[in-house]
């Protein structure tokens, strides 16, 4: 099956998802995360710090604060692999203006 995505036919399902990942990442800020950790009640490191913020982690724990994001954006991209190899087209891209729909 062939796919569009932000004005790009894309054959293969993994170079689709490399291309989502990538738009999701330049797309995906501070903000979003700090939404995510206030849902959540913020995030506790290994040492047993609280971070109630996005900001605060990023400042302190430069590193952790990337390795959440990944995750975060790595489940939205697993999100989007299940709903489009389940045929559940056309899907939104969150934090992107664009969505994945089939070629016809």
């Amino acid at each position: 099956m062939a796919y569009w995505f932000r004005g790009e036919r894309y054959e293969d399902i993994e170079r689709l998802m490399k291309a989502v990942r990538l738009e999701i990442d330049g797309g995906f800020g501070v903000s979003d995360l700090d939404a995510i950790l206030t849902e959540r009640g913020g995030f506790t490191s290994e040492d047993g710090t609280v971070y109630r913020s996005a900001a605060a982690l990023k400042k302190s724990d430069p590193d952790t604060y990337r390795e959440l994001r990944d995750r975060v954006i790595d489940s939205i991209v697993d999100g989007l692999w299940d709903a489009v190899t389940g045929g559940y087209l056309p899907q939104d891209v969150p934090y992107v203006e664009g969505t994945i729909d089939e070629c016809k």
